[in-house]
């Protein structure tokens, strides 16, 4: 929401089918340039990865051909040349194949979860950077999640593995609550 006018936002979520760690960057609508920018915000903080698993969807398949469309000319080497320096190849999943979607699954429910829970009071008041912050949080609570509940329940078991021990080489990050931030606001003012 921008002053009274109302705008629609999108997530794009990218998962990593290794460490199932979760990523996710907002878009502005479902255009293949908005897609395009996105991936290179992932790119650009996470690395090149080496295939991009995707649906259908006309954004998806509007980027790889603009992609593809741009390196012509921009470069004698081949598109898919290109592509596979940068470990970035498009694949495709078949619509009818469903389960294909069952990597993805459990943290795109996952995800809703945790923003429907957090946004429920306060959608009419989201902006931009609310949402943002919102996305962030969200992913960082799917990548805590354990990867394994063997051992789960004992005390004396190691800590369980999650996604941020494997991207962020510790288990979380530790961030004030709101309360602590609002805290604060108030010895300052």
């Amino acid at each position: 929401m921008q002053g009274r006018k109302e705008y629609k936002r999108y997530g794009l979520i990218f998962t990593c089918f290794l460490s199932r760690a979760v990523h996710i960057e907002m878009l502005e609508d479902l255009a293949t340039d908005s897609f395009i920018k996105a991936l290179k915000c992932f790119i650009n903080l996470r690395g090149a990865n080496g295939q991009l698993y995707c649906d259908q969807g006309t954004n998806f398949i509007g980027a790889k051909n603009e992609l593809k469309e741009a390196l012509k000319q921009c470069d004698t080497k081949t598109p898919e040349a290109f592509l596979a320096d940068k470990q970035c190849e498009f694949i495709f999943i078949a619509p009818s194949a469903s389960d294909a979607g069952e990597v993805w699954g459990p943290q795109i429910r996952t995800i809703r979860n945790v923003l429907s829970a957090t946004t429920v009071q306060c959608l009419s008041r989201l902006d931009d950077t609310s949402l943002k912050t919102l996305f962030y949080e969200a992913m960082a609570i799917v990548n805590s999640c354990p990867l394994t509940v063997n051992g789960i329940n004992d005390l004396k078991a190691p800590e369980p593995l999650t996604p941020n021990h494997l991207i962020l080489m510790k288990s979380k990050v530790a961030l004030p609550s709101i309360q602590e931030v609002r805290k604060g606001r108030c010895v300052w003012s």
